[in-house]
């Protein structure tokens, strides 16, 4: 199989993987699969419920024990638009991504989905590389894209975390000091010159 991304950056390698699995809104049972499939080979603890809503949660690193519980989230589930000519079936089909010549990732003829499905990639990359960190919590919910539904089903009371770390795409430059799903505040609006580092 010939890929296009990086397969040695694993956030690349997880989002053309989870391009690769057709997952509208509603339709998320193959992505919620793959997650488990991905936390089992890494052996970390899983659940999924009857929703397609899956929590894994991955040990502290060594000396970070006590630390409080983080979690990390974002939805499965993609928005599904394509052009008029396009004869496209996001239930069946795969999303063809392409590099282009700046070197953004895009969908030929589609929506990309990369709401959410990168920070679902950043989220799987996370289980897998081996860095310090507190214990982990994260969460893959579904349906976020057609009202929430995934994270209203979700049972709240197993989830040890009070700090969440929200995935979801809101943009580069743009930082949000409370994110709770759907729902998301502008506390304040602030000027403040940043500097990015590369991907995993």
């Amino acid at each position: 199989m010939a890929f296009v991304l990086d397969q040695t950056k694993p956030n690349q390698k997880y989002f053309e993987a989870i391009c690769g699995i057709p997952h509208p809104s509603t339709e998320e049972k193959a992505v919620s699969d793959y997650v488990c499939s991905v936390a089992e080979k890494l052996g970390l603890n899983y659940e999924q419920d009857k929703f397609g809503n899956v929590i894994v949660r991955k040990p502290a690193s060594k000396g970070y024990e006590d630390a409080s519980v983080v979690m990390l989230e974002g939805h499965m589930d993609m928005v599904c638009v394509k052009t008029p000519e396009s004869t496209h079936d996001f239930s069946h089909d795969p999303i063809e991504i392409y590099v282009d010549d700046k070197g953004d990732i895009r969908a030929k003829d589609t929506t990309l989905g990369a709401d959410d499905g990168y920070g679902v990639a950043y989220m799987l990359a996370v289980m897998e590389e081996d860095f310090p960190h507190p214990p982990l919590e994260l969460v893959f919910t579904v349906q976020e894209e057609n009202g929430c539904n995934g994270v209203d089903a979700l049972d709240a009371g197993k989830l040890k975390s009070r700090r969440m770390i929200g995935l979801d795409v809101m943009g580069e430059t743009v930082e949000y000091t409370s994110c709770v799903s759907c729902f998301t505040s502008d506390l304040m609006k602030l000027t403040k010159t940043c500097e990015t580092e590369p991907a995993l």
